[in-house]
Order: C-alpha cells, then sequence, then structure tokens
C-alpha cells in the first residue's frame, strides 16, 4: 500500500507539472473559451419593442427575444451562449400600430404590445410562423410535443425500463433521470429558455478567465420579470439546428485523453483508505489498469 501512496504521489505531482507549463492558454481551454467570442450582438440585428422588448436576429433560423420590467437587458455571455456576433441575416422589421413583424428566411415573429394583452412574451401577444416546412404556428409556452429530446441527466436509482421518449414526470424516480428538450424537433422548432442559466464574466477578476455568476436577479424572481428565449426555426434540418447551436456555444471539446480508459465511480460514503483499497485490491492487485477515479461527494 505504501509503494501504492509513493506511486499516486508522483503521479499527481507530474500532472501538476504539465499543468502549469500550459499555462494560460490550457486554463481558457478548459472553459471552452476562445478570445474570439462576442457575447454582444451586431447592433444592426437588434429590434427594440417599446422599452422592455428587444429582438436580436442573429442567424436565419435563430432569433433571441427578451423581455426586461426595468428596460435593462443583459448582454454577457452564459454557459450556454458565448457568441452573438454574426454576420447579420437579411430581415425586415415592420410596425403597423401596436403590432410589430419581424420576418427571416425562415421564421416570422409577430409581437403586439398592447397592454391588455399582458406583459413579457406570452401566448397571448407573440407569436411565431415557421417559414419553412412544416409550416408550423407556436407561441411561447406551446407544447413541443414533437421535440425529440436530449440525453438523460443520470441513470443513478433507475431499476426499470425508461422510455426514450421522456414521457411526462410521473414520480421522483422519473423526474431524477428526466431528459432535456433537445435542439432538434419534428415541429420544426425549438424554443430555449436561457433565462435561469449561469452567466459568464470573461475578466472579473483580471486574469482573462472567464467566471460563472449568478443570472439575473429578475430571471431568479421566477415571475417574468425578465426573460430570454433562444427560437431555433430550422423546421425538420436537424443538422443545421446543431451547427447554429454550435456557433452560438462554441466546439464542443474532445475528452482528454485520461478520460478514454477504465474509470471507476460510485456514490457512497467511502474514506480514504477503502478508496485505496479499491484501487489496490480491486484493480491493481488483478492486472487491471485504471485511468481515472471519482472521488464522489461523500468522501
Amino acid at each position: 500500500m505504501r509503494a501504492f501512496l509513493v506511486q499516486l504521489a508522483a503521479v499527481a505531482a507530474s500532472l501538476s507539472a504539465a499543468s502549469a507549463s500550459e499555462g494560460r492558454a490550457a486554463t481558457l481551454s478548459s472553459f471552452n473559451w476562445d478570445e474570439r467570442y462576442d457575447p454582444l450582438a451586431d447592433p444592426t440585428a437588434i429590434v427594440r419593442v417599446g422599452e422592455h422588448i428587444r429582438i436580436s436576429v442573429l442567424k436565419n433560423a435563430v432569433v433571441r427575444l427578451e423581455h426586461s420590467n426595468d428596460g435593462q437587458f443583459d448582454d454577457s455571455a452564459t454557459v450556454s451562449v458565448l457568441h452573438r456576433r454574426f454576420p447579420v441575416p437579411a430581415f425586415t422589421a415592420e410596425e403597423e400600430g401596436t403590432v410589430t413583424t419581424v420576418t427571416t428566411a425562415n421564421l416570422r415573429i409577430k409581437h403586439d404590445s398592447d397592454p391588455a394583452l399582458g406583459r413579457g412574451l406570452n401566448a397571448h401577444n407573440t407569436e411565431f410562423e415557421l417559414l419553412v416546412a412544416p409550416y408550423t404556428k407556436f407561441h411561447p409556452g406551446s407544447s413541443q410535443a414533437g421535440n425529440l429530446h436530449g440525453t438523460f441527466r443520470t441513470l443513478d436509482r433507475v431499476g426499470d425500463p425508461i422510455s426514450l421518449a421522456c414521457p411526462p414526470v410521473t414520480d421522483f424516480y422519473v423526474y431524477y433521470c428526466h431528459c432535456e428538450e433537445g435542439l432538434a424537433s419534428r415541429d420544426g422548432w425549438v424554443i430555449v429558455d436561457d433565462g435561469l442559466r449561469p452567466r459568464m464574466d470573461l475578466n472579473a477578476d483580471g486574469s482573462g478567465i472567464p467566471w460563472p455568476r449568478a443570472p439575473p436577479a429578475a430571471s431568479l424572481r421566477g415571475d417574468g420579470s425578465y426573460q430570454d428565449l433562444y427560437v431555433f426555426a430550422h423546421g425538420r434540418n436537424y443538422t443545421a439546428a446543431v451547427g447554429d447551436f454550435k456557433a452560438l456555444s462554441g466546439p464542443i471539446p474532445l475528452s482528454p485523453r485520461h478520460a478514454l480508459g477504465p474509470a471507476f465511480s460510485r456514490w457512497f460514503q467511502w474514506n480514504d483508505a477503502e478508496n485505496l483499497a479499491i484501487v489496490q485490491a480491486g484493480f491493481a492487485d488483478h492486472g487491471i489498469p485504471l485511468d481515472l477515479l471519482v472521488v464522489d461527494m461523500d468522501w
């Protein structure tokens, strides 16, 4: 066991030295950050509707819509959206009475600012019309029945087969592993709510390293004071939908080499000795390689 501890210390020291030699570039890479990212949309891509609504046309099929009770909008990068400045696509913006219409190649947006229809972005004052097949109409809060879903967040506590169709939550265990909505939908559209996701301060401590912070306080109130929605209107061109999301969020980094080999993880109240025994008796004594040992929260 002593030999294993010495070996473990040596490996840790070599990893630490390698990390230090890579410097700032390695640190930024771990945040999936690129200095070319710009969270500020081109000003000519922005349409203001009164003091409280802002529409940013980012791509032919991607539009950001925000509502702010106090008229203050958040231009910070988020953990999901790092980049918003793209060549401005062709679009039109027209006003007729209280109705503002923004039209791109893929999507038509109508927002009626009549106070009688309620504040913010809701089913009564905002309508979206898909201009590519399947030519559906929808609004904030519409059921995304055709969504093809994302990944399950975990398989912990799952003993029975579970539906890959992400059925409505019926009990705690289904909720615990429930998957997210995805970017591909047979309906041809997806609305992504980015309001509650952490924001990224790009140079909060002067180091140049992006650092997460809480979303706007108005978002956290949960009363519609601040809304931050992205409409993906790609029809059934699912590849384009994922490609546009990658343009907003940045390329997906490759997993590090050490994470591709055998790994061991279990959520359990291990102590130091038990963790070492797992490595020695469970792997080393049997000649089984182990590249990654996850020390979980109850260690």
